[in-house]
């Protein structure tokens, strides 16, 4: 402000300052508002953008969950069957008829291995294929050794126990299961007999019917049913995506931004992450993988002993596309505010200064001696009208007073050329009057030069006291229109107060909607409650409804959570609604006790200016008696020539009277060349 301020005082226009002060009226207050609903509009998307990410998140959790359950459920079943038990039966056997040492592989060609597989190997492919498998394993629980595999790799017959393969994470799923007799699952890894791509291993232990651990069916997973479920991106817009990070920081699925794979090759170093796999979840802003600022949900995942972190990410730049258009709306509305706020604000200075303009010039003709000027009546009421008139009467009161000077002068010329003969008549007879005459002729030039210089200061006088008169009327002008600004800022404020009160009706009415979810949600929760106890009475044929009704009281959850989080948002909105009501209410009674200061000031400014021109009434008689002194001073002169001619024996005297005329006749010619530069 500080800088605006010496901004407008050191333009030399009035114009320029009238319109630099409208534009700062305007477009500050403006701008004001603007950035406070900027800044609500920013917290209130961000509030938004991250409830999105958090469903979507944990959505993903959920479906991540629910897809290693059912390889988990399936892998149980399947290797429970009397199919695997058979053949791992045959298998076994296999092994003792060609007394296979346990650090041995095994022909996986011998026509005997080869009518077991053909026999047993079908139902375990159907299984792979059904279920998208890259590959199913069976794995003797002793010996380590590969028995089966349906994809036939170079680790078909291999022994994970002394083999090349003793120290790949197929190896260690062996081991865990073998050691737990439990299912077990191992991470992802670079693994050679799969060409080096990542692979992860599950296994679930098989007993026989004395419940001897036989070996361990296994599977390796299949990357593409995660991609699936990570790459489908409804509702994150075009740079959303969700993914998953395992506990080394690299990832294991797809990137949507890549088109190769991205599972153990990028590392997503970032503090979600790190937050994450300490078993924390929220949102926060981050820069991810790509060196790009997004808002980011984190939350982790557990799949059976492996932690995992799940990420669901959007770009702020579209989080926030919103945001930038509101702020290139506001923008366009500012540069056509400011451009019909300073073309009206040029228009009303011009019809402030333009009349001062020719005001200025027309003085400027006076002071150059040109009195045969005329100013045209504008019409006007306001205070311009007034100077207008003020200006013509200054005029024809000059030129009045120009003529009677010039009367008078012509006069005192005839007058000096009269006393001049008559003095050099009578020098002879004026020589016994000398010193007489000489001391009263002294006298009178000194009381006429007192005259004239009382004369000159009234004049001064009665000029100054106009020039006040008219800066008083100035100052009454200035008054009434900051009255008549205040009164507008009243207005304003009263708008503004208006406006708070709408916005505070309007977030009751979301309050009712708030409530009306939150029974929405308690209605969902009872409905998922008796759906449970329905999925109960049907048994094993109601575990899949079971699953559903578990989830609708899980959203129902959530729902109720995010009503209380929007109520309390709301309640904070409402509180900051009800301070600004009560800001913009004191900010009307400081206007309105601004206004009636505003009144009482023009009021004493106006009484000052009818005690400035009374003064100037008083100053323009002091003048006329002054005057008339003058005048009074130009008798006694007369007198004084009577005397001459009584006198007529005075030489000396008369010679001095004589000296005293051509002084007057060279004041006269110095008065006329005075007067000469007025053009009347």
């Amino acid at each position: 402000m500080e800088n605006l301020y010496q901004t407008i005082r050191s333009r030399h226009s009035i114009t320029s300052k009238l319109v630099v002060l409208f534009l700062a009226m305007s477009v500050l207050p403006l701008m004001v508002v603007a950035g406070l609903v900027y800044n609500q509009a920013r917290l209130i998307l961000t509030d938004e953008v991250a409830t999105k990410l958090t469903g979507i998140r944990s959505n993903k959790v959920i479906l991540v969950e629910r897809h290693f359950e059912n390889i988990f459920a399936k892998l149980e079943i399947f290797a429970q069957s009397q199919d695997v038990l058979q053949f791992f039966n045959r298998l076994s056997t296999y092994q003792k008829t060609k007394h296979l040492a346990n650090e041995d592989s095994f022909d996986v060609n011998d026509p005997a291995y080869r009518q077991l597989y053909s026999r047993f190997g079908e139902k375990i492919n159907y299984f792979r294929q059904d279920n998208g498998f890259e590959d199913i394993y069976l794995i003797d629980a002793n010996s380590g050794q590969v028995l089966f595999s349906a994809a036939r790799k170079a680790d078909f017959g291999a022994n994970l126990l002394h083999g090349p393969y003793r120290d790949t994470n197929l190896a260690r799923m062996w081991e865990q299961v073998t050691e737990t007799k439990a299912l077990s699952i191992v991470d992802f890894e670079a693994y050679e007999p799969n060409e080096g791509q990542p692979a992860a291993f599950a296994g679930y232990p098989v007993f026989d019917e004395q419940g001897v651990l036989l070996g361990v069916f296994a599977v390796q997973l299949s990357t593409t049913e995660i991609n699936n479920v990570m790459q489908n991106t409804s509702g994150l817009g075009e740079t959303g995506e969700t993914y998953l990070v395992g506990p080394d920081m690299l990832m294991r699925s797809n990137s949507r931004f890549f088109d190769d794979s991205t599972i153990l090759t990028k590392q997503v170093d970032s503090a979600t992450v790190k937050r994450a796999l300490t078993g924390q979840s929220g949102v926060e802003p981050v820069t991810d993988y790509r060196g790009i600022p997004v808002l980011s949900a984190y939350e982790p995942v557990d799949v059976q002993g492996l932690r995992w972190v799940l990420l669901a990410e959007i770009d702020k730049t579209e989080a926030y596309a919103p945001l930038q258009q509101l702020l290139s709306t506001f923008l366009i509305f500012l540069v056509i505010g400011v451009v019909v706020v300073g073309g009206l604000s040029y228009l009303i200075s011009l019809s402030i200064t333009r009349p001062l303009k020719e005001a200025i010039n027309l003085t400027q003709e006076i002071s150059g001696g040109n009195l045969n000027v005329t100013l045209q009546d504008t019409g006007r009421k306001d205070e311009l009208g007034v100077l207008y008139r003020v200006l013509s009467d200054m005029i024809i009161g000059l030129r009045q007073q120009i003529e009677q000077i010039t009367e008078g002068v012509n006069v005192l010329v005839a007058s000096v050329s009269q006393i001049s003969a008559t003095t050099t008549q009578l020098t002879a007879s004026a020589a016994e009057t000398a010193t007489s005459i000489s001391e009263t002729t002294a006298t009178i030039e000194e009381v006429r030069q007192t005259a004239e210089l009382s004369t000159e200061k009234a004049g001064q006088l009665s000029t100054e006291a106009n020039k006040a008169s008219h800066s008083g009327l100035e100052g009454k002008a200035a008054v009434e229109k900051i009255s008549a600004g205040m009164s507008h800022i009243g207005n304003q404020m009263e708008a503004i107060a208006d406006s708070i009160i709408k916005l505070s009706e309007q977030s009751q009415d979301i309050g009712e909607i708030i409530a009306t979810v939150d029974d929405i949600a308690e209605q969902s929760n009872l409905l998922a409650v008796n759906a449970a106890i329905e999925a109960a009475k049907a048994g094993e044929q109601g575990k899949g409804f079971s699953v559903v009704a578990q989830e609708i009281r899980s959203l129902a959850e959530q729902s109720k959570r995010a009503t209380t989080q929007v109520r309390n948002i709301l309640y904070d909105i409402q509180k900051a609604t009800g301070t600004a009501v009560m800001s913009t209410e004191q900010g009307t009674k400081a206007v309105e006790a601004g206004l009636v200061q505003s009144t009482e000031a023009g009021q004493a400014i106006t009484t000052l200016a009818e005690k400035i021109a009374q003064a100037a009434q008083t100053a323009v008689q002091i003048a006329a008696s002054s005057q008339e002194q003058l005048v009074g001073v130009d008798q006694v002169t007369g007198a004084m020539e009577n005397i001459n001619l009584a006198g007529a024996q005075n030489v000396e005297s008369a010679k001095q009277l004589d000296g005293a005329a051509k002084n007057l006749e060279a004041l006269g010619a110095q008065l006329k060349q005075t007067i000469s530069r007025y053009q009347l």
